[in-house]
């Protein structure tokens, strides 16, 4: 696992030294239809799912917001901090870090929760290792998207609640993309994996899934929006207008799958029965403290925070609309 020990080493472990250079600040432009241009960063994930159908439905226009979407950012914190974008998104655990290690950026919306009745990611395993207790896992090299992120939290809180002892599990990080390759070739016992490429894995026949992430509690947040702290205090109008938006948007996404099949297609490059078929993200239309505090609490137990602390900390003030 990556410790992250100061502010300078977890900036450079982000691959933030030329995000961070010098990045001139662009002034919040206005469109001819008098919008206030708002930047997101964001990867082509169907989490995007309430940012793109806000953005083709008018949702943000409503609200006087002109939404333009990178869809290669990077590394979220380290983007936020060198000034290429005004919202990004990712895992949760990297915000968390940040905040640890003193970045000053706040969480503004949940881009998805977990939903223990439509399990988003999962563990990949070959139905030839049947994973019973956490006696299984030990000894054993689990694939994780990310090093320290939410996986490992879920595996490990898993592990100790059915017995077993997560320090003697070994992490590697594995893409999504190559985990079932990676489970068929022995090169790991199971690795952490979300749809569309756990649909492909299933279809093989050889694979199951062990979802665990149940464990983390029922509308945890997985993945967030986050903001500096420097921009929401400059512009908290602008996280107010997106905080209603998003929540409009989001309270329509979670409950019309169907209708959006055809538009994150195209979003994410993904067919479009593929999207159909799959389990979709859940995103939360507001963001409270009970939604982030079991995450916190999670992450110093198994290691990958040094200490809790109030999720409240890190909620944006601007967001309580």
């Amino acid at each position: 696992m990556m410790k992250l020990t100061n502010r300078v080493e977890f900036l450079a472990g982000m691959g933030a030294a030329a995000a961070a250079v010098a990045l001139p600040r662009v002034a919040r432009a206005q469109t001819a239809s008098g919008l206030t241009t708002l930047r997101l960063g964001t990867a082509g994930n169907d989490d995007a799912a309430p940012i793109v159908w806000g953005q083709k439905n008018g949702i943000f226009a409503k609200y006087g917001l002109d939404i333009q979407i990178n869809k290669n950012p990077g590394p979220a914190a380290a983007a936020l901090i060198g000034g290429s974008y005004d919202l990004g998104k990712s895992a949760v655990t990297s915000m968390l870090q940040a905040h640890e290690n003193n970045i000053p950026l706040n969480l503004i919306a949940a881009a998805s929760v977990e939903n223990v009745k439509v399990p988003y990611a999962a563990f990949l395993m070959s139905k030839d290792t049947p994973l019973h207790s956490g006696k299984d896992l030990e000894g054993q090299i689990v694939g994780l998207v990310v090093l320290g992120g939410i996986g490992q939290v879920a595996m490990m809180k898993w592990a100790t609640q059915h017995g077993g002892d997560p320090k003697l599990i070994k992490f590697v990080e594995v893409p999504t993309y190559a985990a079932a390759g990676a489970i068929q070739q022995g090169r790991v016992f199971a690795s952490e994996c979300t749809y569309p490429a756990i649909g492909a894995a299933l279809e093989s026949g050889k694979m199951t899934t062990a979802t665990l992430y149940e464990v983390l509690g029922n509308n945890t947040v997985l993945t967030a929006w986050a903001v500096t702290q420097d921009f929401s205090s400059k512009h908290p109008d602008l996280i107010k207008a997106f905080a209603r938006a998003w929540k409009e948007s989001s309270i329509y996404t979670n409950a019309h799958h169907a209708d959006t099949v055809d538009m994150m297609a195209e979003f994410t490059g993904i067919q479009s029965s593929v999207i159909a078929a799959m389990p979709r993200a859940t995103a939360s239309p507001t963001l409270v403290a009970g939604q982030v505090q079991p995450m916190i609490d999670d992450c110093a137990k198994f290691g990958v925070l040094k200490a809790p602390f109030p999720a409240g900390d890190i909620l944006d003030p601007n967001i309580r609309v």
